[in-house]
C-alpha cells in the first residue's frame, strides 16, 4: 500500500470513528471508485452512482467518506461531475 492511500484510510478512519484495528473500507458509510475497463478510466456512470452514495443519509454516524483512486483516470469530458 502506497503513502497516499495510506493516508486516505486513515482520514477515512478518523472520520467515520472506526477503531484503529478495524479497517475503514468495510465501513458501511465508505465508498471507494476505481479505474475501471479495458481503459482502466473512471467513467461518468461511475461517478454518478459514488455521488449518488454520498447523497444519502448515512447509516451510521454523522458522516460518509468517498475514496477516489487513480483519479487521474477521470475522462477529460466527465471531469466537473464530482
Amino acid at each position: 500500500m502506497d503513502t497516499l492511500e495510506e493516508t486516505a484510510l486513515e482520514v477515512s478512519r478518523d472520520l467515520l470513528e472506526v477503531q484503529s484495528s478495524r479497517n475503514p473500507l468495510e465501513h458501511p458509510d465508505c465508498f471507494t471508485l476505481r479505474a475501471a475497463n479495458k481503459m482502466r478510466q473512471i467513467n461518468a456512470e461511475n461517478t454518478r452512482e459514488l455521488t449518488r452514495k454520498i447523497q444519502h443519509s448515512a447509516s451510521q454516524g454523522e458522516r460518509k467518506v468517498g475514496i477516489v483512486y487513480e483519479a487521474e483516470r477521470k475522462t477529460e469530458e466527465h471531469t466537473s461531475e464530482l
